[in-house]
């Protein structure tokens, strides 16, 4: 092959990446993404803060939802919702609760 030909091939392929990242910069400003529904500027309201594989077909899933935590076991038949309103976990509240216990198991 000549020189021309591996040019020709090289052009074509930054070409087509630069067609792919054009359409998905048009995408996300038309709105068209999942991204787009949060309006700029304000949080998310929802998370997932863990998920734990249980056994081949049923998964655990603890998400936080304006700040309550909820969590969920998952199927592939049906999902169950196990707790819900679980305060959620503030670092700080947790090392409070910590220096608690510890104080109580030195108190006589």
């Amino acid at each position: 092959m000549e020189l021309d030909s591996y040019l020709q091939f090289v052009f074509a392929l930054v070409f087509v990446l630069g067609l792919i990242v054009l359409l998905t910069y048009v995408i996300k400003r038309s709105g068209f993404s999942p991204a787009g529904a949060l309006r700029k500027g304000q949080p998310r309201r929802l998370k997932v803060l863990e998920a734990l594989q249980v056994d081949s077909k049923h998964r655990l899933v603890l998400i936080q939802r304006d700040n309550k935590e909820h969590l969920i076991l998952l199927s592939a038949n049906a999902d169950l919702l196990v707790e819900t309103g679980i305060p959620s976990a503030d670092p700080q509240d947790f090392a409070q609760m910590v220096e608690a216990s510890a104080d109580k198991e030195t108190a006589p």
